[in-house]
């Protein structure tokens, strides 16, 4: 992925490795609670994309800071696949690694996306408490509603019995 992105720019994947390391959280790693410390394997600007299996209206996550280095910029973005292998960037959140606690996140206003990226600009950098909010199925909604007009009904018919 380019270093320079933008909301709206696209780009193709290239050079892919579907692994990544999972860290203790041991050795200045700053706020990281392990085991929940990820990162791409073997070193370098290496990004993590995430495939999620539904669609998600949102994604954050926290930065594996350690605040006596100096920072190094990092971002998440939310993507939409245009081809194999090919994506635009739909939103983008920012931060520079150093800053004790920060937390990129990203939503399109509650449009869902399938894609996203964690992306490096100068080296390794890790990430700990992903969470994401997955789109609902349009059937709960559906068993939601029958229930409240079961319920409704019964409560209709003990009043007048």
């Amino acid at each position: 992925m380019p270093d320079a992105v933008s909301v709206g720019s696209s780009f193709t994947q290239t050079n892919r490795d579907v692994t990544f390391v999972i860290s203790a959280g041991e050795g200045g790693l700053g706020y990281v609670s392990p085991p929940n410390f990820a990162a791409a394997t073997g070193g370098g600007t290496k990004d993590v994309f995430f495939s999620f299996p539904v669609m998600v209206t949102s994604l954050s996550l926290r930065l594996d800071t350690a605040p006596e280095t100096p920072g190094d910029l990092v971002r998440l973005l939310a993507l939409k696949e245009l081809g194999p292998g090919t994506f635009e960037v739909m939103s983008i959140d920012s931060a520079q690694d150093n800053v004790a606690a920060a937390t990129l996140s990203v939503s399109l206003g509650g449009m869902p996306f399938q894609w996203a990226a964690f992306q490096t600009t100068t080296e390794t950098e890790g990430f700990d408490d992903l969470t994401f909010t997955v789109v609902p199925e349009p059937a709960v909604g559906g068993v939601v509603l029958y229930v409240i007009g079961v319920l409704a009904c019964r409560s209709r018919g003990q009043r007048d019995g």
